[in-house]
């Protein structure tokens, strides 16, 4: 009772610390690990990076697909300064290859649509890869593997009864059994 939840999307994943700190959120969720102190974390699990191409786009048959045999194809990707964003970067230049965007989407659940639509390729979490695929797209596993840690970022001095709740349900469902 007279609980008030509100859900918002943190568009600087660089940011999750701060808004936790200086009292703006009370319980963030973020690809970890954070920047800056003063917060506690909790590791709920860990994200695979798939790559998704368009319907009908003439792959190698490798799957997983190393990033130096990736073709020449643009990508649909999220902007400079997202954690997703770098990750893919530096996966690239470490296999011979740049970012060529052919669209910047602030939410990366659009970036599926762009794909279908002839765009380019994207980088997509693995389940939202594997129903691109039952859609119809190309999609292929990563090599090597491009892994995300994600979790929750909070300061345990101020959470509220409701906040601890959440967080113990959260921790609960993302983590049964431990």
């Amino acid at each position: 009772p007279n609980v008030s939840v509100r859900i918002g999307d943190l568009r600087d994943e660089e940011a999750a610390a701060a808004k936790v700190r200086e009292g703006h959120c009370e319980v963030v969720f973020s690809y970890l690990p954070v920047t800056g102190g003063g917060v506690s974390t909790v590791e709920l699990g860990t994200h695979d990076w798939w790559l998704v191409f368009p319907p009908g786009t003439p792959l190698p048959a490798a799957d997983p697909l190393p990033l130096s045999a990736l073709p020449d194809i643009p990508l649909v990707i999220v902007p400079k300064g997202s954690s997703q964003r770098a990750r893919v970067e530096r996966a690239l230049s470490a296999a011979g290859k740049r970012t060529r965007p052919s669209a910047i989407v602030q939410q990366r659940e659009a970036a599926l649509s762009l794909v279908f639509a002839g765009l380019g390729a994207t980088v997509a979490e693995r389940g939202m890869a594997q129903r691109a695929r039952e859609r119809g797209a190309e999609v292929r596993a990563i090599s090597p593997a491009l892994t995300s840690t994600y979790g929750v970022v909070y300061a345990p001095s101020g959470l509220t009864p409701a906040g601890e709740a959440f967080l113990q349900v959260a921790y609960e469902t993302a983590c049964p059994g431990d």
